[in-house]
């Protein structure tokens, strides 16, 4: 054992919290490189622009779930690390072919009918088969390293590619360059962060497995069939109706309106790509291997459920009651205003995804893609009709609120059903936290009152964050291996 994890063991965390926090530093550090270039960024570039670069990137992210049939998904359950490596390289292989395709596509579409073809992106439609190439190869590579706990790597490299992404983009904005300079420097990272992966493991055992064959593969597509029939469509639509929202964002409200939309989505994104992404990427190979043993998972969600509620509440608590005002302080001030009230709106969802996000994966590794399936669609409607609000009364701001609680009905839906798998369930899991929650739902009461009636809201506000913030670090701490 290395004096880290001995270090690690004497707190009482345990490696998965190593694990987590190897992640977390490499999220970290991506993240505050990409928020102090939003700062930059806010001012080379406006809300059209950004409109145009969230749409762009959206549908690549879209069209990168199609193209790998969410083969990749199946890497950390695969039996074998043979089994692994044929679909890591299954997943590759159809990436870089449906990306070929997407491109004669995004060609032969200008040619027939010329501008209409870029109305909704602009020129960047021509860089939607990059941004999906770029997309699924990250995707890909982050799971294969996860498999086998290349936590350290994953961190390294991310770090990297968000370094190429805004030096690109910064510069492009310098420049003079639109909406594609953005979409480029995107592209580039998610690129540069997925072969700074593949070459730091090269040398590694399971990495040098033999390649498999074409017949090979064809077997393996076979054996993880439910994969593309089942998985991707649930994937689709969860991208459809939230993370890959902008271009549905733009066609109801424009695109201006996106970029608002769009900008206050990709600052909120810090906290999840901090900690909820490091989460899922140990909880899903992790899970896995309790699965295959016959352990009993309940009490490591339970934990990993209360250590999310801890950090979401701290963070998209001092959003909800001060959001709009952090925003104006973003040059060029006030142009971002608009974003922040989004923000605002948006707080109350992402925090209950900050937890039902990472558990969900819990419901791939015990197999239930049809009920991920029904759910999906169910989820898709609802999320879309509740944007559409704001089309037929109250403006876009309502559309967002009501979008917003449609997906906090949701989330504790998903925490409740993946709770209820692992034997236990929503309530008896809350129960555990009663009194952090009741103290917690109290702060942002007397927070969002004073906003309501108007009294010294910035300074109430700022106050009931801090407190929340030290509640939660308590709370955190607190955690113990055992208790």
């Amino acid at each position: 054992m290395s004096r880290l994890d001995e270090w690690w063991n004497r707190l009482g965390f345990g490696s998965a919290a190593r694990q987590v926090t190897n992640l977390s530093v490499g999220a970290a550090g991506s993240q505050v490189i990409l928020l102090v270039a939003q700062v930059v960024l806010g001012a080379l570039y406006t809300p059209a622009q950004f409109g145009a670069f969230y749409t762009a990137t959206a549908l690549g992210g879209l069209l990168a779930i199609v193209v790998t049939g969410r083969y990749e998904m199946a890497v950390p359950l695969a039996d074998t690390d043979e089994e692994a490596r044929g679909l890591t390289v299954l997943c590759l292989t159809l990436a870089s072919i449906g990306s070929t395709v997407l491109l004669a596509l995004a060609g032969i579409a200008t040619w027939l009918f010329g501008a209409r073809a870029t109305e909704l992106v602009g020129p960047a439609l021509w860089l939607v088969p990059l941004v999906t190439f770029g997309m699924a190869v990250y995707t890909i590579q982050r799971l294969t390293q996860g498999r086998y706990e290349r936590f350290g790597l994953i961190a390294r490299a991310g770090i990297g590619g968000t370094l190429l992404q805004v030096v690109t983009q910064i510069a492009g904005g310098l420049l003079g360059g639109g909406p594609g300079t953005l979409t480029v420097g995107y592209a580039l990272g998610r690129l540069g962060s997925a072969f700074g992966m593949m070459r730091g493991s090269r040398g590694d055992a399971a990495t040098r497995a033999p390649r498999p064959t074409v017949r090979e593969l064809r077997g393996l597509a076979r054996t993880w069939r439910e994969f593309p029939l089942l998985n991707t469509w649930p994937a689709l639509l969860n991208g459809i109706s939230a993370s890959g929202v902008a271009p549905v964002v733009t066609a109801f409200y424009g695109r201006a309106f996106a970029g608002h939309f769009g900008y206050a989505s990709y600052v909120l994104a810090a906290p999840s790509a901090l900690l909820a992404q490091a989460v899922a990427g140990v909880l899903l190979p992790r899970m896995a291997g309790m699965e295959r043993a016959g352990l009993e998972s309940a009490p490591s969600l339970h934990r990993t459920a209360t250590a999310l509620t801890y950090v979401s509440t701290v963070f998209f608590g001092a959003v909800m009651l001060v959001g709009p005002e952090l925003f104006v302080l973003l040059p060029p001030m006030g142009r971002w205003r608009e974003a922040g009230v989004v923000a605002a709106l948006l707080a109350p969802w992402l925090a209950v995804s900050f937890v039902s996000s990472p558990l969900s994966t819990y419901a791939t590794v015990r197999r239930r893609l049809g009920r991920l399936l029904v759910v999906s669609v169910v989820e898709a409607g609802l999320r879309l009709a509740a944007l559409a609000v704001g089309l037929v009364w109250g403006g876009p701001m309502w559309g967002v609120a009501c979008y917003s609680a449609a997906g906090v009905a949701i989330c504790l839906y998903f925490i409740h059903w993946t709770l209820g798998l692992a034997g236990s369930g929503m309530l008896r899991w809350a129960a555990e936290i009663r009194g952090y929650l009741l103290l917690a739902g109290a702060i942002l009461a007397v927070g969002l009152g004073a906003r309501v009636i108007d009294v010294a809201p910035v300074a109430v506000g700022g106050i009931c964050s801090v407190v929340l913030a030290t509640l939660g670090a308590r709370g955190f701490l607190g955690l113990r291996v055992g208790r």
